[in-house]
């Protein structure tokens, strides 16, 4: 998360891209998962710009929160 006055620099996906490098070579990950809000399109944009696919919107009830987040898949070759 960051703070507003850092949108629309890059920094998420700059920050991201080495992080999915980390755990593919650490931690042999052959999947990734990311759960959106769907009004969060600045997020989708990242994700779908990391190579992840949107695959679902599922119905998130934990921690008395009641909401729905699309579930996008990153699959790791």
């Amino acid at each position: 998360m960051l703070f507003p006055s850092y949108w629309g620099q890059g920094l998420m996906l700059e920050a991201a891209r080495p992080l999915l490098d980390n755990i593919t070579r650490n931690f042999g990950w052959k999947q990734a998962y990311a759960l959106i809000l769907p009004e969060n399109i600045r997020a989708q944009r990242v994700v779908a710009k990391l190579g992840f696919q949107y695959d679902q919107l599922i119905d998130l009830n934990r921690y008395n929160l009641k909401t729905q987040v699309q579930r996008w898949i990153l699959e790791i070759r």
